[in-house]
């Protein structure tokens, strides 16, 4: 059974029903939110924008905010909007590497909501760019 990146997205707020999240429920629910949007922004990039990233010399995440900032396009209003994606898709990737690497930094609940609804915003911007990348 295969799973997408609405899927991911779905499960971190299921798991953010509880009332009383442990540390690690918190670090995963950053963490499943985070690749939610990173999934959906590299299908974006790769099958809509048609962009190669293994020919960007650079870690898979780095590659795909590079490529969304630097995607050549005559449709200026979408160049705008991907490279602001990449920039808020990065400060999002900020909070997954605090959660899956800084061990001894509190990840609070302010933090997850916040993910949480940074997460669901880029979901949707997402969608629109697919939209407008294939028009």
């Amino acid at each position: 059974m295969t799973i997408g990146a609405c899927d991911l997205l779905s499960y971190a707020a299921l798991l953010n029903q509880n009332d009383a999240l442990t540390e690690v429920e918190r670090r995963n629910i950053v963490g499943r939110a985070y690749y939610s949007v990173f999934h959906s922004a590299l299908e974006l990039v790769e099958f809509d924008l048609k962009i190669d990233l293994s020919e960007i010399k650079a870690s898979t995440h780095a590659s795909l905010f590079l490529a969304l900032k630097s995607h050549a396009t005559s449709n200026r209003p979408l160049m705008t909007k991907l490279q602001a994606l990449s920039r808020e898709l990065k400060a999002l990737h900020g909070h997954r590497v605090i959660s899956d690497y800084y061990l001894s930094k509190t990840v609070t609940q302010t933090t997850v909501e916040l993910v949480l609804a940074e997460a669901s915003r880029l979901s949707r911007r997402i969608s629109e760019l697919q939209s407008t990348a294939a028009a």
